[in-house]
Formats: C-alpha cells, sequence, structure tokens
C-alpha cells in the first residue's frame, strides 16, 4: 500500500481568489486545490471544485456569458468518451465533473477516473486515465457520483469500499485504503461523491437497503486513517437506541443510509446530511419504533463526529421516502427575524426548513400538489399530523404498509428529488429542483427478514408498482413564502439535477437524451439539444480564457426506452 506524507501548500491569496467572472485563468499547471481555496470556492466562477460547487451546496454557477439572450447559439463544442459500461445490465451514469484551472477531473461508474485537458475550448484531451480495477459485479449493483480534488490529489472510493487517492499530475495512485466498517455487515458501498474539509475526506456509505447501518466517515486525506465514523443507526447504550424496539436486534440491519454528499457550515465547523429510510423499508412490523436516526437531518461536529442536531421527518416511515437531497444553506428572513438555515426538498414531497445552528423545526411547505400519505405537518413539530409518540406502529393517515393490506403513497418514492442536487439562486432566493410525478402502491406479504447469506431485502415478499401516470417536473420554489413560484411539466421523469446561473438559466438532462435550458423566472424552455443517450447526472458550468461552457456526463441504460441506451459520455457544450 502506498502512502504519502500530508505537506500544506501555499499559494497567492491574489491568485487564489482574485477572479471575475469572466477573468478566467489559463497555465501549464493546475493550482493545488488547498482548503482555503475550498472554503471561498463560490469565488472561483470559472472552476468547479466539489460536488456542489461549494460547501453551502447551491449548485450555482456565477458564470453569464451564456444567458437568455445568447443560449440559442449554444452547441456541443466537444464529447469525451468515458467508457465503463458493463454488459445490457449498464450502469446509470451520474458523476458530477470538477474543474480546476482548465483540467477536469471525472469518473465513471466503475470508478475510473480521467483528468481531461479542456483548455483548448474545442477539444478534450485526455491526461490520464486512472483504473480502480472495480469488479464488473460492484459496478452493475451501484454507481458513483463523483470525486474529490485536495492540494494536488483527487480522491475516489469504490462500491467495494476503497479509498484510492490518485496523484493528480501524475494519475498514480498515492494510497489505498479499505473504507469498510470491520464490525459491519459485507455489501457496503459509496456511490455520493466524497467531500474535502480541511485534511479530511468525509464519505458516507450508501448500502442500507441491504442489511447495513449508513454511516459517514471522516478519513485522513494524507494517508486514509480514519478520524471518526458516525453511524446513522444507534447501537446499545448510544442515544436513540430505545427508539428500536423490536426484540431482534433490527437496529443491526437498520439502514439509514448516506446517498448524498453532506454540506458543511465552516462558520460552525458542522457537516450536515440526510439519511435514508430505516431497513426493511416497505415492513415497519419488523422494527417498531420511531428508527433513530433514519429519514432525518443530522448535524455532527466535523472535528469529532459527535452529533450537534438531529430532526427526524417521519418517525417509523414505510414507503422509500428517505431524504437525501443535498442540504443547502443559506440565510432567509422567517417572521421579520433573520435566520441561518439549511433547506431541502424531501422525497415526501415537502421542503423543510430547520435553524443550522440548533435543528428547530421553522417550516414546512409541499412543492407538489398530490400528497396523500399524511393530511399535512404539525406546524410548531414539522412532524405527520397523525404522529402518536405513544405507539410503536404509526398509520399516517391510515395509509402506512402493513403485511395484511396494499398500501397507496403520493408522491411515488422515486418522486421529488432523491440523490440529484437542487440549486439554489440566491439573488432570486428561488430554489430549482427536478423530479418524478406519480404514485406508487406498495405490498408486503411476510416479514421481510434479512437473508443469512448477502444481507439483502427478501424481495419475495414484497411488490411495487407504479399507480397512474407518470411524468417529470422541473420546478422553482421561492424559499421567502415557501410557495411555488414557476413549473415545467416534462413527459419523462427527470432525475439529473439542476443548475442555476448568473445568466437566468437552469439546466439540467432528461433520460430521453435532452439536455435543457429553462428560463429563471418562468421555467420556460429557451433551449435543447438531445445527445442521444439518457442523461442521470448534475450538469457544471465552467471557464477557460473569457469564454463559459456547460458539461454533463450521460450513458446508462433508460428507464423510458428499453432501447436508449449508451456509452458513458462527457458532452461540453458551448457558444
Amino acid at each position: 500500500m502506498l502512502k504519502f506524507a500530508y505537506r500544506a501548500k501555499r499559494i497567492s491569496t491574489a491568485f487564489v481568489v482574485g477572479f471575475s467572472a469572466l477573468g478566467f485563468c489559463s497555465s501549464a499547471f493546475a493550482a493545488p486545490v488547498i482548503a482555503d481555496r475550498l472554503l471561498n470556492s463560490d469565488r472561483e466562477a470559472q472552476n468547479w471544485l466539489m460536488q456542489y460547487q461549494q460547501y453551502s451546496s447551491h449548485s450555482f454557477s456565477k458564470l453569464s456569458q451564456i444567458n437568455s439572450n445568447t443560449v440559442t447559439g449554444l452547441g456541443i463544442k466537444y464529447a469525451v468518451a468515458l467508457g465503463g459500461m458493463v454488459g445490457a445490465g449498464a450502469p446509470r451514469q451520474e458523476a458530477t465533473p470538477l474543474v480546476n484551472d482548465g483540467f477536469m477531473y471525472v469518473n465513471n461508474a466503475r470508478n475510473q477516473v480521467y483528468k481531461i485537458d479542456v483548455r483548448s475550448g474545442t477539444r478534450g484531451e485526455i491526461v490520464w486515465k486512472f483504473d480502480s480495477e472495480l469488479d464488473a459485479e460492484a459496478a452493475i449493483l451501484m454507481t458513483s457520483r463523483g470525486i474529490a480534488l485536495l492540494d494536488d490529489a483527487v480522491y475516489t472510493f469504490t462500491n467495494d469500499q476503497r479509498m484510492i487517492a490518485i496523484d493528480a499530475n501524475s494519475g498514480e495512485a498515492l494510497f489505498e485504503i479499505k473504507s469498510s466498517s470491520p464490525d459491519d455487515f459485507q455489501n457496503q458501498q459509496h456511490t455520493g461523491a466524497p467531500l474535502a474539509v480541511k485534511d479530511m475526506i468525509l464519505q458516507g456509505q450508501s448500502n442500507g437497503f441491504a442489511g447495513n447501518r449508513g454511516w459517514l466517515g471522516a478519513f485522513d486525506a494524507a494517508n486514509g486513517d480514519l478520524r471518526w465514523r458516525f453511524f446513522v443507526i444507534p447501537g446499545p447504550g448510544e442515544p436513540g437506541h430505545e427508539t428500536w424496539a423490536d426484540n431482534h436486534n433490527a437496529w443491526r440491519t437498520g439502514g439509514g443510509a448516506v446517498w448524498s454528499t453532506p454540506s458543511y457550515d465552516p462558520e460552525t465547523e458542522t457537516v450536515i446530511f440526510g439519511t435514508g429510510d430505516a431497513a426493511p423499508w416497505a415492513d415497519p412490523e419488523f422494527r417498531p419504533g420511531d428508527n433513530l436516526f433514519a429519514i432525518s437531518t443530522v448535524a455532527l461536529n466535523v472535528n469529532t463526529g459527535e452529533m450537534n442536531w438531529h430532526f427526524q421527518e417521519i418517525p417509523n416511515e414505510s414507503w422509500d421516502y428517505d431524504t437525501i437531497s443535498p442540504r443547502m444553506i443559506y440565510n432567509v428572513e422567517i417572521d421579520g427575524a433573520l435566520k441561518s438555515v439549511q433547506g431541502h426538498f424531501s422525497r415526501n414531497g415537502y421542503y423543510y426548513t430547520l435553524d443550522r445552528v440548533n435543528g428547530t423545526f421553522l417550516r414546512g411547505q409541499a412543492y407538489v400538489d398530490n400528497i396523500s400519505w399524511t393530511a399535512g405537518l404539525d406546524p410548531k413539530t414539522g412532524k405527520p399530523v397523525e404522529y402518536d409518540p405513544n405507539v410503536l406502529l404509526q398509520n399516517y393517515g391510515g395509509n402506512a404498509t402493513r403485511r395484511d393490506r396494499p398500501s397507496l403513497h403520493c408522491p411515488a418514492y422515486s418522486g421529488g428529488p432523491t440523490y440529484f442536487p437542487p440549486s439554489l439562486d440566491t439573488s432570486r432566493m428561488t430554489a430549482y429542483l427536478s423530479g418524478v410525478v406519480g404514485c406508487h402502491s406498495v405490498t408486503v406479504t411476510e416479514p421481510m427478514i434479512f437473508d443469512k447469506d448477502w444481507r439483502g431485502e427478501r424481495m419475495c415478499c414484497k411488490t411495487t408498482a407504479a399507480v397512474g401516470p407518470r411524468f417529470g417536473h422541473v420546478t422553482g420554489f421561492d424559499v421567502r413564502t415557501g410557495e411555488v413560484s414557476a413549473k415545467a411539466v416534462t413527459p419523462y421523469p427527470i432525475r439529473s439535477g439542476v443548475m442555476a446561473t448568473a445568466g437566468d438559466l437552469v439546466f439540467t438532462g432528461h433520460s430521453d437524451g435532452k439536455f435543457a435550458a429553462y428560463d429563471s423566472d418562468t421555467l420556460a424552455e429557451v433551449w435543447s439539444a438531445n445527445v442521444g443517450t439518457p442523461i442521470w447526472a448534475a450538469p457544471i458550468s465552467f471557464g477557460v480564457d473569457g469564454k463559459q461552457f456547460i458539461a454533463v456526463v450521460a450513458g446508462g441504460k433508460s428507464t423510458t426506452d428499453p432501447i436508449l441506451e449508451g456509452t458513458a459520455m462527457l458532452f461540453v457544450f458551448g457558444l
């Protein structure tokens, strides 16, 4: 195993942050991505240095050369094949590219990482390719949504539970460690992109439904040593363990996966993230109790991994409404007072605003039209109005999943955003999201215990089916008023995420291969192009030598057309 010694890098502050929106810099070498650059990443409009562009997870670009007046001239400047497809069950390509001073770093679903020189504006030239040698089975089961940059290294976490550091200049491995928890069950996976904070790399465990406890870990960037690991599902003697009230240790396979990259608040040194459903998700009778800390927003001290606060949305949930959309950090006036908040779109159809200092529920508002699983949220607690703290099995709206009856719930569990990121335009105080509209039914016939060999749910005992029409949407949500400001309905579900820009545009990809731009105020479609392969990844924007570009990764099997699938591709658009 190779290791390297951590060395602090120093470069001119003016060079790091002294860029105007169009004053792009091009040089032969990319500057090291030191911790101070990450803290001020939103000042580098020409770069995209982390998964959601900044620690506040706004996924917003300050570039404006591509705007409502010029977007009709947008076209594909070049494309780069990323490979990594695996047979007929081709995995979805969901990675977000990162850009540093004219060099792009991107991975495919097989955890193969590329460094691409994009400085010419007309061609993407592969500088190096690193193959993590992921086995085919691991690649088919899951995907990988991104990588992290810190100093002169690129960090990737594989779906067979490894952390690998790669030299950003040479493409050679610096070290590799086993990242899984040794005291938990098998089939742990990493699908969300890691996050670099200080001299640490944060990464979550995302395979909760296969009989694992979700966790977020902090690894030393220099050698991969574990600094701390926070388990979402508490063990015996830990706070919250009493909310697993069964007599067969359901907490051991309790889920609570960490699917998405966390947000980070430097002022309070707090990392904030959402957690997945309790497992098995469709059988709450197997796991009576509130099931903390599944379906929750969790805030940890980034230095120690200790919990600062939490907020659970649906105790004893049973519809797969994991709340894993990125947490957007911002300030907003509520009831006449300026509040430091985190806001997020939950899969259950509500937008939650929490005090990011202490986790106090401030408000929850619907962003979809059809919500059937509850009659509403308690305005004081944020819990469903039917929640009864004195019972172990909740029956929200009389529609909770049970073994002796089917349940019908709206929105569908693949509904609002899951892991695909929203975007926040603070000039408008509007958050944008893409998603799926529809309903779902679930039927459970037997206890959904986990198989002793591979810890997977007994799929014999659960059936799910879409009910009614299924389509997509792009929605604008005013975070000041809690009202939907605009909405565009699309014929196919959207699962790629959105990016808003200072050019008054919102970009997203579609599962039928269309890549489109929408007006930020009306969400009227103003431009589109079809790349011929499904788009599952979120777009980014970057600049080189005064020119703005839009990039998106595409490829993988479509859910709308069984014939439409293709190799992993990187597409770069420009004027």
